[in-house]
């Protein structure tokens, strides 16, 4: 009798990466006084070339006035570990998240010096996020969130990364935890939501139980 092994079906792996390689950031204006005109700026992906992937900051411009067609000029360059801080030399840290990169398809790490901001709040700025948590909304931060904070932080001052505590009145689910920055030097607490359940070990390990009044 002959045995008919079914082998499990492959699946097609999913391409994070977008499409679109070129992005609008910002704007600004050049030429003479009250003769200015509006030059866009746009960041651009470029593919994989020895295993490195490069980006730069382009605009698009005619080489003299009698020309009516637009070259793309590129004005800075660079490895995808420095984009944030090839934004930062063009002043355009404030048009672009670092969420919004990773939705252009940037995969590189973040560095100390990069001063973009987060979506959500500026409280998160430079902290790395867990799976297992997220920010909350930017309607999450009522006065009663922002009551908690001292009190939260002062429990939380010197424990370790992911050490969190609670309140019997939060809302959705919101926790303080300590989240550490990219670099590896500063170590915050913050207001996040869990995704998913944690585990009693989770629980024992990191919780900090508040004082009763």
């Amino acid at each position: 009798m002959t045995n008919i092994v079914k082998f499990p079906r492959k699946q097609k792996r999913q391409n994070l990466t977008p499409r679109k390689r070129v992005f609008c950031l910002s704007y600004c204006y050049f030429g003479p006084a009250l003769c200015q005109e509006v030059q866009n700026i746009y960041l651009k992906r470029h593919g994989y070339h020895n295993g490195k992937r490069r980006w730069s900051l382009i605009t698009y411009a005619r080489y003299s006035e009698d020309e009516s067609k637009l070259y793309s000029i590129e004005l800075d360059s660079c490895l995808e570990n420095d984009v944030p801080d090839m934004v930062d030399r063009f002043n355009l840290e404030e048009e672009v998240t670092f969420e919004e990169l990773r939705m252009m398809g940037w995969n590189g790490e973040v560095t100390l010096s990069a001063k973009l901001k987060h979506i959500v709040s500026p409280i998160y700025d430079g902290l790395q996020f867990p799976n297992f948590v997220r920010p909350i909304n930017r309607k999450g931060f009522g006065t009663k969130i922002m009551a908690q904070s001292v009190s939260a932080r002062k429990l939380l001052y010197g424990e370790g990364v992911y050490s969190y505590t609670s309140y019997e009145d939060a809302e959705h689910g919101i926790i303080w935890m300590n989240l550490q920055d990219y670099g590896g030097h500063e170590i915050r607490a913050v207001p996040v939501q869990f995704v998913g359940q944690r585990s009693n070990v989770f629980r024992q390990k990191y919780f900090k139980k508040r004082k009763s009044n």
